[in-house]
């Protein structure tokens, strides 16, 4: 249930939810945390993966607005403020061994 998830000071991560972003983040909006941290990481572990950052105010402007698509996973919470620290390191080609490799980051 999101509504409880929203009340809890937890991270969560929403596994091919991407259809119910805006619902998802209208129960953290209603929970008071439209400044909640959210990232969404479409073809996560592939060469096509992409990631978007945002705040549960303006997660869906942003993930429409660069086109992302399914699959993909929604994490909420401080794991994805966190996140937000990856922009800062160099991607070089020695990241490609790592299956969690981000091949671009948008909106850092």
């Amino acid at each position: 249930d999101i509504a409880t998830a929203a009340t809890l000071d937890t991270t969560l991560v929403v596994l091919m939810g991407l259809s119910k972003l805006p619902q998802i983040a209208a129960a953290y909006s209603d929970a008071g945390k439209t400044d909640w941290p959210v990232a969404v990481i479409q073809d996560a572990t592939l060469p096509t993966q992409r990631a978007v950052f945002g705040t549960v105010r303006d997660i869906w402007h942003r993930v429409t607005a660069e086109g992302l698509g399914s699959p993909a996973i929604i994490v909420l919470g401080e794991v994805a403020a966190q996140a937000l620290s990856w922009c800062a390191i160099p991607l070089h080609d020695t990241h490609r061994s790592n299956p969690l490799f981000i091949e671009s980051i948008v909106h850092c």
